[in-house]
């Protein structure tokens, strides 16, 4: 898990995080100074997520487009820390509205937040990518509850560049210095992409739905929002770090929890309403969130299982999530002041999101007939075991020793067991399996 290429990785999501979130706080409070808490939280929540996902989706649409995509992200980060020095020294509003929207469309969690989720697709085996985003996430979540504790006159001053821009010149060293992302000649998946593309758009969009009902609209029942950043943060990181090792090592568990922590929401609602518990279930709601974040991006991520090409939707689920935060801040104050309303949309967005689940996940496990007539193919050809072709289906769909195990109920010890006498018998490696197996239209 803690080798050289994934705490590299690690980093960069952490610096990246950590300079995205804390300066994103930084900016909102420096301008609720000129204009009010709530105009600059209408210019931070929506104009600012809308900003983000539309910066994701311009690196969508750049990456098959441009040679070298990392000199893109490093002038991206460059004008970045252009916008944030002057959005510190200028008092003109609308300047500072304008820097702010072009700062989060660059930042980390913008066009440059797509480079770094790819980044993990690519250079990151599914098996290591939920812990690798988890912990990279919940450093950068835990710096930025810091970031909060320090006096006003240190993170939401001047003084402040002293720390984001050395963090952000971190981050493009890193990224320099890594590898880049080729552009890989496009084949056919064995899955039909664009359905489970589609399904998987549409639990992200209920699930962020969900989610932000409950981890934005609940507390305000209780607790001030901005006082509770800090614990929010930490909790945010618990959850991340469980749900990012139950992502990798039991992914089936991981998408239960997942879809259950959502129907805990809907019920946080009635106990929100009544004072009951709120100091436990605003801790489990923010825990329960990483659960969410883990899965919107390892979900995208595992896209490009079969097909390379697919890492650049690795931050769609993020792009998805900006787009439902930065439309629903026109929304939230009738849902907040009309308790039946928000229960009666709760309770239909989590149907749907039950429901489609149910269609996602069987399409997902439904092998194509003409692979599993090639498989078969292949174990009669070379005389392989009734289990060694069972392990051999899952083989070439590029699945871990770990994730084998759990769909057949095996040790991994096992598994590898399997797999070298696979080879031995076809005299074939992986990636010549997947060839002979795999049968694209």
């Amino acid at each position: 898990m803690f080798s050289k290429n994934n705490l590299y990785h690690i980093l960069i999501l952490a610096l990246g995080f950590f300079a995205c979130s804390s300066i994103y706080m930084t900016q909102n409070t420096i301008l609720s100074d000129y204009t009010g808490v709530e105009f600059a939280n209408l210019i931070t929540a929506s104009f600012g997520n809308l900003a983000m996902a539309l910066g994701i989706l311009t690196f969508v649409l750049l990456y098959k487009r441009i040679k070298n995509i990392k000199r893109f992200y490093i002038v991206a980060m460059i004008l970045s820390i252009v916008f944030l020095i002057v959005f510190c020294f200028i008092e003109n509003v609308i300047a500072m509205c304008i820097l702010i929207v072009l700062y989060l469309f660059l930042c980390a969690s913008g066009f440059c937040g797509g480079y770094h989720f790819s980044l993990i697709a690519y250079n990151i085996e599914s098996g290591y990518r939920g812990r690798v985003f988890a912990i990279g996430y919940a450093i950068g979540s835990l710096s930025s509850f810091v970031m909060s504790m320090l006096p006003k006159s240190i993170n939401a001053s001047y003084i402040c560049l002293f720390i984001y821009v050395p963090a952000i010149i971190v981050n493009i060293i890193l990224v320099y210095k890594g590898n880049n992302m080729p552009v890989i000649e496009k084949s056919n998946s064995t899955l039909d992409f664009k359905k489970i593309f589609c399904l998987l758009s549409i639990l992200v969009v209920v699930m962020a739905f969900l989610s932000l009902m409950s981890a934005d609209v609940i507390p305000t029942y209780s607790y001030d929002v901005q006082s509770f950043f800090g614990e929010s943060r930490i909790f945010y990181a618990i959850g991340l770090i469980i749900a990012g090792v139950i992502c990798d090592k039991k992914k089936e568990i991981f998408n239960i929890v997942t879809i259950a922590s959502f129907v805990f929401f809907f019920l946080g609602l009635f106990l929100f309403e009544q004072q009951i518990l709120t100091s436990i279930i605003i801790g489990l709601t923010f825990g329960l969130y990483g659960f969410f974040t883990i899965f919107r991006t390892t979900a995208f991520m595992d896209l490009s299982k079969d097909n390379k090409n697919y890492i650049v939707y690795a931050a769609f689920g993020l792009l998805l999530t900006r787009v439902v935060e930065g439309i629903a801040v026109y929304f939230k104050n009738s849902f907040i002041d009309n308790f039946f309303y928000l229960v009666i949309a709760e309770a239909i967005a989590l149907c749907i999101l039950l429901i489609t689940y149910f269609v996602f996940y069987n399409i997902i496990h439904k092998t194509p007939k003409t692979t599993v007539d090639k498989v078969k193919e292949v174990a009669l050809q070379y005389d392989l075991s009734s289990q060694e072709e069972k392990v051999l289906s899952f083989l070439i769909q590029d699945m871990s020793n770990q994730e084998i195990a759990d769909e057949l109920y095996l040790s991994v010890n096992t598994i590898k067991n399997h797999n070298t006498r696979i080879y031995k018998k076809t005299g074939m490696n992986k990636k010549e399996l997947r060839e002979k197996c795999l049968m694209y239209n």
